[in-house]
């Protein structure tokens, strides 16, 4: 009996070792994804109006970066925009798009329409936006202050610009787009 209790000691021993090895690693990496996520990936965007916070899906992008093998890697996407997530506003809601990028955008271009033709903005209108810095812990995020009127709904498509300074210098670009309804 006691020759059995021993083993089970040593194999519960070695489990928690596997096991906390296991989670140092998963660590490591979700650390390593997360440095370099910053010039290798498209960036997460939220939408911040009305007091709330909203992911934005991009449904259009050209991203060109650096491998780890000192080649370099295009992806190109092309989506039909949704136009969700939807924000209940007011007539001039002041909104902020938050890119989670530390490099400066070279243009952030939002277009608005009151109306779609065929699942795309419309007689689309350039807002004027503002584009600030500002710090999030240990990194740097842009936001994109917009300041529309939204009578009724208005449909918004903001797509940013950046260029590969990690790897090879190609362009980075991405669209994403909401709704902003009156009521």
């Amino acid at each position: 009996m006691k020759r059995l209790i021993g083993r089970n000691r040593g194999v519960n021993a070695t489990a928690r070792t596997i096991g906390v090895l296991t989670g140092a690693l998963v660590a490591a990496l979700a650390v390593v994804a997360t440095v370099s996520a910053d010039d290798h990936r498209v960036p997460r965007a939220s939408l911040h109006v009305s007091g709330e916070a909203k992911r934005l899906q991009p449904w259009s992008f050209e991203w060109v970066s650096g491998s780890g093998s000192g080649g370099c890697v295009a992806m190109a996407v092309d989506g039909i925009p949704n136009f969700k997530p939807r924000a209940g506003v007011r007539v001039h809601p002041g909104l902020r798009v938050v890119f989670r990028k530390s490099q400066r955008p070279n243009r952030v271009q939002p277009l608005a329409s009151r109306h779609l033709d065929d699942g795309y903005l419309a007689n689309a209108r350039t807002l004027r936006v503002k584009l600030r810095r500002r710090d999030r812990g240990d990194h740097a995020v842009w936001v994109a202050a917009m300041h529309p009127t939204v009578r009724h709904r208005l449909f918004v498509d903001i797509s940013a610009h950046w260029r590969d300074v990690d790897g090879c210098g190609g362009d980075q670009n991405a669209s994403w787009d909401f709704r902003l309804k009156h009521g």
